[in-house]
């Protein structure tokens, strides 16, 4: 038979774990896998670039004072331009969601979203009518 480990008390048949230690005031820390980032674009501001046969493209965006350099699949960047020109600027929204793994340096996707889906009811939301296209 083994100990029972540090922080688990033993009382007859059942094992119960202690509570945690608190620590003194403080931060809290944790650590994460990854960093997820969703940007919202500004339609009009991104600019077109020949990305055809090319796997990816680089799309810097700068929010405030911040700069990203965000590497997007070529497909999804052509398609986005495609979308925006059957809905219209003002009629959808852009987002870039990407992985940050190195501070500044994305690595994602543009979607679009018709601006009408965020105004719909739940219940009438389904699998095949989502309010996020991916163009991918």
């Amino acid at each position: 038979m083994e100990p029972a480990s540090a922080n688990q008390i033993v009382h007859g048949d059942q094992e119960e774990i202690a509570p945690p230690k608190i620590l003194p005031k403080s931060d809290a820390k944790a650590t994460a896998k990854t960093a997820k980032v969703t940007l919202v674009l500004d339609p009009l501001s991104i600019t077109v670039v020949s990305s055809e046969g090319k796997k990816q493209t680089k799309l810097i965006v700068a929010v405030g004072a911040m700069k990203f350099a965000a590497m997007v699949n070529s497909k999804s960047y052509r398609k986005a331009f495609v979308t925006l020109a059957e809905l219209g600027a003002d009629n959808c929204a852009v987002i870039l969601q990407a992985v940050m793994t190195v501070m500044g340096n994305l690595n994602g996707n543009i979607l679009l979203s018709p601006l009408k889906w965020f105004f719909l009811p739940l219940k009438t939301l389904t699998r095949q009518a989502m309010p996020f296209k991916k163009m991918c």
